[in-house]
């Protein structure tokens, strides 16, 4: 724990690939655009984070991304990158509305899931059958 609060001063770090903030006392995502052309994984996890915004979206090759054991209380596919293939969001406070469907079929790279890898039967819609 180093006590970071504020995700920032991110281009004197120049073309990183993989930055870890576990353990911190962040709570808001910014400042991410310096690295987006270059980051791959990225590690937020036990942080103070209760809302996720637009601030993952600059990280176009971003493929792993752990925000778990923050206070996110939803998220959705729209706030995150598309290439991502590994995603983990466990102990997160997430609410009843909370479409975990809904994200899981917006990210199709999405390979692994809160540590569980998927199948492809995973994504297929529950309520097909219903009709």
């Amino acid at each position: 724990n180093m006590g970071i609060t504020l995700i920032d001063n991110l281009e004197m770090l120049g073309n990183i690939t993989h930055l870890y903030l576990e353990n911190n006392a962040i709570s808001i995502v910014q400042n991410l655009e310096t690295v987006g052309t270059s980051l791959i994984h990225l590690s937020l996890k036990g942080n103070l984070i209760t809302e996720v915004d637009d601030g993952f979206i600059c990280l176009d090759k971003l493929m792993s991304l752990d925000i778990s054991n923050n206070k996110i209380e939803s998220l959705s596919s729209k706030q995150l990158p598309l290439k991502l293939s590994f995603l983990d969001i466990t102990g997160n406070p997430l609410s009843e509305i909370f479409d975990e469907c809904s994200l899981l079929q917006g990210l199709s790279n999405l390979k692994m899931y809160n540590k569980v890898i998927l199948e492809e039967s995973d994504f297929e819609d529950e309520d097909e059958d219903e009709e």
